[in-house]
């Protein structure tokens, strides 16, 4: 029997978040016992994991001395458990807990770290930012660690940053369940949501890297050239950093928001189009749920999103930080029948032939086993 210790900072809605989940959850039972380690002790997906998972937190609290208790923490837990397989999906100052490794028979463990992203931490110009991913790099040096990209783009990342370590790429695999989430109900249930086409999504936490405000200008515009529509946007954060432009726009009845979505997987099949434009991505975990859910696309014409899209076999292609053209591609959308039903088609292909949840999880227990 492997135990295996799957370490991630939180679980809260996010890509990384989703992918931990997704994995945990499959890994075959009979060969696998796995512990989550969360950092803090923050899990909306609590009601989603197997019974037989194991959750550990290394903190409950905030308070300065934080880092300290993490790391004694985990070093008690490897000392009790014994793990032959250790995968981390810590970043940053996260990583910390790791040293205490040290003090242990590292040697006999596999250690593999899944990164997400392209950016952040590993081009942030900030003090405190070169500082964490110093302390990251040191640790897969010091450990030797194989790195896992979740893009071709991020692997590229990988072979500048960490040069020094074994690296592959391993797509993420997107999870369909059919489970309703307590938001799709109180929306079926909500007698001002009433179907208009089109109906448009986002889903991602706030962020100025995600541009939400991008969309909602999009909207805007949309509503000055009286063509009706409907938009979700679901993520943490969103309501106090967006409602007020919502509301001087006079949206509040065409844009509905969702900050604790679990399942989305229900609303997206209310939906007509997926709109993505962020700044930089690692992969777009949300990207390929509205690909999956056979939603035409429009994204930014950054590389990861050319990627996932099969450069642009599913998606139309904006500029980053243009609500203009968000705005004339939904119009074109809304005008080309043929465009969109060959969009639409594209995109549930696409995801269901390059983002499939069984290879996923193959690949990660083939170099388990390695």
């Amino acid at each position: 029997m492997n135990k295996i210790f799957i370490l991630i900072p939180t679980l809260n809605i996010g890509g990384a978040e989703k992918f931990v989940v997704s994995l945990a959850n499959n890994l075959p039972v009979d060969t696998f016992k796995v512990y989550l380690i969360l950092y803090k002790n923050e899990n909306k997906f609590k009601n989603k994991l197997n019974k037989n998972i194991i959750i550990e937190t290394l903190t409950t609290k905030k308070n300065p001395f934080n880092f300290v208790k993490a790391y004694i923490k985990f070093k008690l837990l490897v000392s009790r458990h014994n793990p032959n397989i250790i995968q981390s999906n810590f970043w940053g100052h996260y990583t910390f807990p790791i040293l205490s490794l040290l003090h242990t028979n590292h040697k006999r463990i596999n250690l593999l770290a899944t990164i997400h992203s392209t950016d952040f931490i590993y081009t942030s110009k900030k003090i405190n930012h070169k500082l964490y991913f110093s302390l990251e790099k040191y640790i897969y040096q010091r450990f030797q660690f194989r790195l896992i990209g979740v893009s071709r783009q991020v692997q590229f990342m990988i072979k500048n940053k960490f040069p020094f370590c074994n690296s592959e790429l391993v797509y993420n695999g997107i999870p369909m369940s059919d489970n309703f989430s307590n938001d799709y109900i109180s929306l079926k249930n909500n007698t001002k949501f009433n179907y208009v086409f089109p109906t448009l999504i986002h889903i991602g936490n706030y962020s100025t890297i995600k541009r939400q405000i991008d969309i909602i200008d999009a909207c805007n515009l949309l509503s000055l050239n009286n063509i009706d529509f409907k938009l979700f946007l679901i993520g943490k954060n969103i309501k106090k950093n967006l409602l007020k432009r919502i509301i001087e726009y006079n949206l509040s009845e065409k844009i509905i928001l969702f900050e604790n979505c679990v399942s989305v997987n229900k609303i997206l099949k209310l939906c007509d189009i997926g709109i993505f434009p962020s700044i930089y991505e690692g992969f777009g975990f949300a990207l390929v749920e509205m690909m999956y859910n056979s939603l035409p696309i429009i994204s930014s014409n950054i590389p990861i999103n050319k990627e996932i899209t099969n450069n642009g076999e599913c998606s139309l292609y904006v500029d980053i930080e243009s609500p203009i053209e968000i705005y004339e591609s939904i119009v074109k959308l809304i005008k080309d029948t043929e465009l969109y039903s060959k969009l639409s088609y594209n995109s549930k292909k696409i995801a269901t032939e390059n983002f499939n949840l069984n290879y996923m999880i193959n690949n990660y227990i083939k170099i388990y086993n390695n």
